[in-house]
């Protein structure tokens, strides 16, 4: 279990420092080693496709919505009027 820095609001926690050696200037910021960092090769393949295109699921989903929209918009529509 890692252990928490607890420092007062508004001051720098204290790191140990050998002798000789200036602190990093990492302006707060953590920066990681971006050369080791790499793509999931699935996510970089452009050549394959599904036999289903996204799009036309998206589109179907959405001509469906706005169909129900359109049935409940014409039975409020034809409701009687309140007494």
């Amino acid at each position: 279990m890692k252990s928490r820095v607890r420092t007062r609001a508004g001051q720098e926690p204290k790191v140990r420092q050998a002798k000789g050696e200036s602190p990093p200037k990492t302006n707060g910021l953590m920066r990681p080693d971006t050369g080791a960092l790499s793509v999931p090769s699935d996510l970089n393949d452009e050549g394959k496709s599904s036999s289903i295109l996204p799009n036309k699921v998206v589109l179907v989903i959405t001509l469906l919505a706005l169909l129900f929209i359109t049935i409940i918009a014409w039975f409020v529509a034809h409701m009687p009027p309140k007494t």
